[in-house]
Formats: structure tokens, sequence, C-alpha cells
């Protein structure tokens, strides 16, 4: 398993990790506490497990202790806590967490999707964006701040290219490159100056974006042009910019850079650039700069090539 070559596609929960294979078989590994796994234990998994006996899994994304994915046939199915209705099923609370993959909003067919720490999106086939979960910030978007037990629609828009969830917070992307986001802003992760947040979807200023990722209080997005921009929580150096100052609008990131994709943690941040090469910034503590310490001076607040 560990030198199997058709990998497919990964997620990164708060403590378990799920990836598809290429034939379609999923598989998930890590803290198993509320589920999340999948795999109907409640065991911790100290390597891959099956999840399911279907292989046809599409896309999957794991949240804080919860997991989501999308079927080949479009079905959407969640697993693990469901203490603020994360499942997505209509039950909430303690002794309603799912061990296995639970179908969500039977009838309707997804294409993409995000996990929060207590919440998910996804994107309809038909391009509407719905949320569920905890809500107690407004990142579910649809005007209020109460838990959503089951997927709701997010305003009325049909053109959602994508979304990501941070933790009490979302984004996403309307076709055209518009960057939208929601929820919780006390440190300017939404976009703009803090503390308001935002119980619906928010424009967040002028810009062509392409991929957005969020972390736990920060966003990070990528311009048409290749530009990185980050906002939000900046305690450990995670928006790239050389300070550990907020910033409440996009701040770019080692300016005249091209950038291909970008991956936020809960307090660092990692970038792909268009020549290939890697770089991190952000907190360091555990090593997860991949530089060869566990140092955190003022060098991580800027990009930092992975040895």
């Amino acid at each position: 398993m560990g030198t199997d070559t058709d990998w497919q596609t990964i997620s990164a929960g708060g403590f378990h990790v799920c990836a598809t294979k290429s034939g379609g078989a999923l598989y998930c590994w890590g803290l198993n506490s509320t589920g999340q796994v999948g795999d109907g234990s409640g065991t911790d998994r100290f390597a891959p497990v099956l999840v399911g006996t279907t292989s046809d899994w599409a896309v999957v994304a794991a949240g804080g202790y919860h997991t989501c994915g999308i079927r080949n046939d479009a079905s959407l199915w969640c697993w693990g806590w469901n203490s603020f209705g994360e499942v997505g099923d209509g039950t909430q609370g303690e002794g309603t967490e799912a061990l296995e993959p639970i179908h969500v909003a039977p009838g309707q067919g997804f294409r993409s999707l995000a996990a929060g720490d207590y919440h998910a999106c996804a994107i309809a086939d038909d391009g509407s964006l719905w949320c569920w979960g905890a809500n107690a910030e407004g990142q579910i978007g649809n005007g209020g701040s109460s838990d959503v037990l089951t997927p709701t629609q997010v305003g009325g828009s049909t053109d959602w290219v994508a979304v990501r969830a941070g933790q009490y917070h979302t984004c996403g992307l309307r076709e055209g490159g518009s960057l939208w986001c929601w929820g919780a802003n006390e440190r300017g992760q939404c976009g703009w100056a803090p503390p308001g947040g935002a119980a619906e979807p928010r424009a967040v200023g002028p810009g062509e974006y392409t991929s957005v990722t969020t972390g736990q209080q920060h966003t990070c997005a990528i311009d048409a042009d290749g530009s990185l921009w980050c906002f939000g929580l900046n305690d450990s150096g995670q928006l790239g910019i050389g300070s550990n100052t907020d910033a409440s609008t996009p701040a770019q990131v080692e300016p005249g850079t091209k950038w291909r994709s970008v991956a936020a943690g809960d307090w660092h941040t990692c970038g792909e650039k268009l020549d290939g090469t890697v770089s991190c910034w952000g907190w360091n503590h555990f090593g997860q700069l991949g530089n060869g310490t566990t140092s955190d001076d003022t060098t991580n607040w800027t990009p930092t090539p992975v040895d």
C-alpha cells in the first residue's frame, strides 16, 4: 500500500487523511474516535483502510472530525462527527455520529465539495452552492446563525466553480473569477476590515481568481495572472508577506513570482510555483514547512523552499 503508485486525490483533515485511487477505491487513516475514517469501527487506523465496498469514489474532503465524498454517480456521502449536523442527514448531537458513509441529499447530484472544521459545502451539478453544519458565525451563508442539518442552498446563484471551508468561514469562486467569502472575520480572513463578518456571501475586492484555499483563520487565492494573494490571521507569518501582522484585504505574496497552486493548513501555507518548486511559510514548530528545521523565526514569514 505504501509503495502504490495509483493514488488519485488526497485530502487531509484535522487528524485524519483520506485518498482515492485511480480505480475509484477510497482509503482513510488516522484518528477515528468519531467515525471520520468511515470503516465502521471507530478505532484509530495507523495505515490506510478501505472505506465501504464500492470503488466509484470521485472526490473526497476531510474536515475537522468528519469526511464527505462524491461518487461517480454524483451522489454525496458523509460520515464522522455530527455534533453540529456536519454529516448532513438531518440529525445532530451525541450518539448521531456516522461510522460509515451515509447518503446525503438523495436525488441531488454534486460535482465538488469542501469540508471545514465543523461544516461542509458542495457545488451541485447545476452550479448551485449548498452548505450544512455549524453556523454560529454565519459560515453556512444562508443569512442565519443556527446550525444547518441538511444541505441548504447558499443564495440563488448557479455559477459557483469552487468552494473552500475554513474553521468558521467559507470562501468560493464564481464564473469570471470573482472571490466571495462569508462567516467569521475577526482576523480579516474574509477579506475586509474586521471584526464584522457576514452571514451571506460578500465579494472580496477586485481580481480574477482561479483558485482559493482556506486555513483556520486565513485565506489565499491565485489570480489569473499567476500572482498569489493572502489575507487574515498572520501571527505565525502564514500569509507569507514578510511580517506577522494581520491583513484584512488581499496582500501579495512574493511579488513577481508566478504560482500554480496553493494549500493552507491551520497556521501555515504551501504553494507550488510555476517552475514546479514548492515553498512553505508560517508556523514550523513541528517541521511542517519541510525546510529541515523546526525553527519559528522571521525567515518563515516569506516563502521558503522545501528541502
